[in-house]
């Protein structure tokens, strides 16, 4: 694959992705001599990249995979649909983080130390990477990434409290001009 294309999409998944585990959750199950028995289900990992535009993740996905989903949750008039391309299996995250790990700059810490994990994961079960107990080294891998994960959201979070301020106003409105006035001395094209 040509290298503009990794570093485009390892830039979309820095700039419109997340790189993260969730827990799996509590599953039950009836037995056959109608006890009922609770186990952990495991921990899910997840590599997802999130955009309006479908098309951009048409394009990632015809290159490197994945599932892309329709997400259809508008509150307000004005949002707009969005889709989500999906990399949930530990083959298809390796192969994607392997992939554009040399080009990825914001995601990198995360993208190791899921990439380490999901190795770890292969080793053991080529296909599904989810059938043994966890190793001592995969959970802490595990607590590392959540570890990450909520340091990142605390920093996205303290990014919104920022004020605006009158300068930047001001900066905005004067290159917002400028961009509308070169605009209107550019030819206007007519669609064939």
């Amino acid at each position: 694959m040509d290298s503009i294309i990794i570093s485009y999409i390892a830039g979309f998944l820095d700039g419109e992705g997340s790189i993260y585990v969730a827990d799996g959750g509590i599953k039950t199950k009836k037995l056959a001599n109608g006890k009922i028995k609770k186990y952990f289900k495991g921990w899910n990992t997840n590599v997802i990249i999130t955009n309006t535009h479908k098309g951009v993740l048409e394009f990632i996905q015809k290159h490197i995979g994945g599932r892309l989903y329709k997400r259809s949750y508008k509150q307000k008039s004005y949002h707009h649909t969005v889709y989500s391309l999906s990399f949930t299996t530990q083959k298809s995250i390796e192969t994607l983080l392997d992939t554009i790990f040399p080009f990825l700059i914001v995601k990198k810490q995360q993208a190791q130390i899921m990439l380490n994990y999901v190795k770890s994961r292969l080793k053991k079960n080529k296909k599904y990477g989810q059938a043994f107990p966890y190793t001592p080294n995969e959970m802490n891998l595990l607590r590392q990434l959540k570890k990450v994960q909520q340091e990142s959201s605390a920093k996205a979070k303290s990014y919104k409290t920022i004020p605006f301020s009158d300068r930047t106003e001001k900066a905005s409105i004067h290159f917002l001009k400028n961009r509308i006035d070169n605009r209107n001395q550019k030819s206007q094209f007519t669609p064939i």
